[in-house]
């Protein structure tokens, strides 16, 4: 029996475990933009958000080594002493998400699965009680490779995912969990059904009695609207109690510098559309920029029809800074949030190709080549 548990439990949290770092380890700049929001909203310590790529980095590698390991149960006594070491921070952690919210997701399964704050709680709860037996038994049922064998696995397992992150980090994710993946329609994904459920409120009215002086409290049913001789209106306060129908898509919205609304226009355009995407021209590398024109003239030049749109979330007034310092008379800039930039693509800057709305292809700015220009170029 006890065998029996420690090796279910062994399985189950190294599959936890293994999932986890797996779908973080896929996109691990959306981990360090969670870690951003870990230090700007929940602990206002926004001095440590250049951390945030290194703490990902490591912490999806642990993650992922912790899960192979006790998967294949190679040296069981340090991967049990990490998972609980991991445990201990992030269980009180996400309580305190959980009890203060400051962010909505914890990021607990990247883009791959959603959890609210409190789901991510009971899930440690759950992890937690099974691993204490992990730790516990963890010399009772040794690993019958000799130590050599293990170490090398493990070596092997750390610099595999590691090397995987990085190649993620320095390209694309290899599969892309957000919803602007290629293939993806973004009209339809910002369609909402006319039978999708709708945000529901209890709204609370505050009416002050002229009696009294007290202010008293009413509901929609029953609040004096009409009787203006013994009630004045002090207040009125709506509380969302059920989150109606969000579609996929809802915070792409392109508005030029003149403040025109240029979403509906960008996504109806027959021909192909090139979307140079950067989050802020502060923080961009305009060698990066230049190659990524480079790209882009020799493509207009074999498909002449091409628009090319530059997004990014910077002011007005950089982009002008920018529009002066550098030649891009065949582009339109327009603003975009930059939470939204960061959703589209994960590269500063990186260019994704549209027709209709259709997403055709996203590309990193580190594979603009001529090699891929060939490629897209020679598609109908």
């Amino acid at each position: 029996m006890q065998k029996s548990l420690y090796h279910f439990s062994r399985i189950l949290v190294g599959l936890v475990f293994l999932f986890s770092g797996f779908v973080k380890a896929v996109d691990p700049m959306g981990t360090a933009i969670k870690f951003d929001d870990y230090f700007n909203y929940a602990f206002n310590l926004p001095g440590l958000t250049p951390l945030s790529l290194p703490f990902s980095l490591i912490m999806c590698a642990l993650e992922f080594s912790i899960g192979i390991l006790l998967l294949i149960n190679v040296l069981p006594r340090i991967s049990a002493w990490l998972g609980v070491l991991l445990m201990l921070v992030f269980t009180p952690l996400t309580f305190y998400l959980a009890v203060a919210n400051p962010v909505s997701d914890c990021g607990c399964f990247g883009d791959a699965i959603k959890l609210t704050n409190w789901q991510t709680f009971w899930k440690n709860i759950v992890i937690d009680f099974f691993l204490v037996f992990v730790f516990i038994w963890k010399n009772k049922f040794p690993p019958k490779m000799p130590l050599k064998t293990r170490q090398i696995i493990a070596t092997i397992v750390f610099l595999f995912v590691f090397g995987f992150e990085l190649y993620n980090y320095s390209f694309l994710p290899i599969i892309d969990f957000r919803p602007y993946k290629v293939g993806a329609n973004i009209p339809e994904m910002m369609t909402i059904p006319d039978d999708a459920p709708q945000d529901e409120f209890v709204t609370t009215f505050f009416y002050k009695n002229k009696n009294t002086g007290d202010i008293e409290e009413f509901t929609e049913d029953n609040y004096p609207w009409d009787d203006t001789l013994n009630y004045e209106w002090a207040d009125t306060k709506s509380v969302l109690v059920k989150k109606g129908y969000t579609p996929p898509i809802h915070d792409f919205d392109l508005v030029d510098l003149n403040d025109n609304n240029l979403t509906n226009y960008i996504l109806n355009i027959q021909d192909t559309v090139l979307l140079v995407v950067t989050y802020t021209l502060e923080e961009l590398n305009f060698k990066n920029l230049r190659k990524t024109k480079l790209f882009i003239d020799t493509f207009v030049s074999i498909r002449p029809n091409t628009q090319v749109f530059c997004v990014t979330s910077s002011d007005a007034s950089v982009i002008n800074s920018t529009l002066e310092q550098l030649d891009y008379p065949n582009w339109t800039f327009c603003k975009i949030d930059e939470v939204t930039s960061k959703t589209i693509i994960r590269s500063n800057p990186g260019l994704v190709i549209l027709k209709q709305g259709v997403i055709l292809e996203k590309l990193h700015h580190h594979s603009l080549n001529n090699h891929k220009l060939l490629q897209l170029t020679s598609k109908e």
